[in-house]
C-alpha cells in the first residue's frame, strides 16, 4: 500500500492560546503525508492563525455554527485519502502520526480512532476529573476514550471513539459527513448513520486533552450529551446502546422502592454508593475522595439529561444534500 496521505480539520472558538499549542505540536511530530490543515475559526474576530512549518488554510465562520457544521464546512476541501479530527485544546503524543499511519497501513481501517488522555502540568481538580471520566460507573463503555490501559479494539464502535482523535476515510465522510442538529454526540450520530465496515481504537497513539474545569459548564455540557444519546435512541434504536440508560432506570427503580419498599431502595443506594466508592479509589488513588462526588454529579447530570432528551426533545434525522 502506498504512503497515506491525510489533511486536518480543527475547528476553534476563544481558546487561541490552547490552539496555538496544538498546532506546534502537530509540526513537533513531523507529519508525513499531511497534505493540509483546514482550521474552521467558529464566530471568533480574535482568533488568528500562523505558523510557518504547517500547510494550513483558514475558514472563517461570520456566524456560531454547531461543531458537526463547522467541521462540515471544511470536509468537502480535503483531496486526502483520510481525514483526522482533532480538537483545537490537545497536544499529540509522542511519534504520534508514526504510529497512527503504521496501523492504517497495516490494518486498513475506514474509521481509527485513539484514546484522549490528561493534559501537561494539570492542576488536582482537572486531574480529577479525568480519573472520574475513566471510571466505568461513570462512562459505561466509553471510559475507554480516556484512557490508554486497554487492549487494542479491531471492532470498536461509536461508544469508544471520540472526535477529539479520529481518523476517517475521505469517502466516507464526504459522503456522510455529520448532522449538524446533533451537540456532543455528533460523531456517534454519524457512525451510527454511515455503518463503517472496519473500525478500530488503537492505544499507541493518544492525544493530551485539556479538560474544562468550570464544573457549572461541564456538568452543562454533560446533560447535553445526556440529551443527545436519547435522541440517537429515538433515531437508531437498540443500536444506539441501552446501557447508556441504566442510570435512568435505575433511578427510575429507586423512585419506586422508595414509595413501594424503602428498605430496597435503600440498599440499591448502598449498593451504588459503594461500587462508586470503590471505583474511585481504583481509578483516583489519593485524589479518590475528590472523584466520588464528581462521578456522582455526573451521573445526575447525565441522567437529567436522558430523561429530557426522552420527553423533550425530538430526534434529528438528516441526509447530506450536494
Amino acid at each position: 500500500m502506498p504512503n497515506i496521505s491525510f489533511s486536518i480539520i480543527i475547528v476553534t472558538r476563544h481558546r487561541q492560546q490552547l490552539l496555538e499549542q496544538c498546532l506546534e505540536s502537530i509540526a513537533q511530530n513531523h507529519p508525513q503525508g499531511l497534505e493540509q490543515i483546514f482550521v474552521v475559526i467558529n464566530a471568533d474576530p480574535c482568533a488568528h492563525v500562523k505558523h510557518s512549518l504547517l500547510p494550513i488554510e483558514v475558514i472563517e465562520l461570520t456566524s456560531h455554527h454547531t461543531p458537526g457544521a463547522a467541521r462540515n464546512a471544511a470536509i468537502d476541501r480535503v483531496k486526502s485519502q483520510y481525514c483526522l479530527f482533532l480538537d483545537d485544546d490537545i497536544t499529540l503524543s509522542p511519534q504520534y502520526f508514526e504510529k497512527a499511519l503504521d496501523f492504517i497501513q497495516q490494518h486498513q481501517p475506514q474509521v481509527l480512532g485513539g484514546p484522549d488522555t490528561e493534559y501537561h502540568h494539570i492542576n488536582w481538580l482537572e486531574k480529577s476529573i479525568n480519573y472520574a471520566l475513566q471510571s466505568p460507573m461513570t462512562t459505561g463503555t466509553t471510559y475507554r476514550r480516556h484512557t490508554k490501559n486497554h487492549t487494542t479494539l479491531y471492532n470498536a464502535n461509536e461508544q469508544t471513539l471520540t472526535l477529539a482523535n479520529l481518523w476517517v476515510e475521505r469517502q466516507l465522510i464526504q459522503k456522510y459527513k455529520f448532522n449538524p442538529l446533533y451537540v456532543r454526540s455528533e460523531e456517534n450520530e454519524f457512525l451510527l448513520r454511515s455503518q463503517p465496515q472496519k473500525m478500530c481504537l488503537c492505544t499507541d497513539f493518544w492525544v493530551h486533552h485539556k479538560r474544562k474545569t468550570d464544573l457549572i459548564h461541564l456538568f452543562k455540557t454533560i446533560f447535553i450529551s445526556g440529551s443527545h444519546r436519547s435522541l440517537l435512541l429515538k433515531q437508531f434504536g437498540i443500536k444506539a446502546g441501552l446501557t447508556y440508560f441504566v442510570p435512568l432506570i435505575l433511578f427510575l427503580l429507586f423512585l419506586i422502592l422508595l414509595q413501594w419498599l424503602p428498605s430496597g431502595a435503600l440498599f440499591l443506594l448502598g449498593v451504588y454508593f459503594t461500587l462508586s466508592l470503590y471505583m474511585s479509589f481504583a481509578v483516583g488513588k489519593k485524589l479518590a475522595l475528590v472523584v466520588l462526588p464528581l462521578q456522582i454529579c455526573i451521573n445526575i447530570n447525565y441522567t437529567l439529561g436522558v430523561a429530557a432528551g426522552l420527553i423533550l426533545l425530538r430526534a434529528h434525522t438528516y441526509s447530506k444534500s450536494n
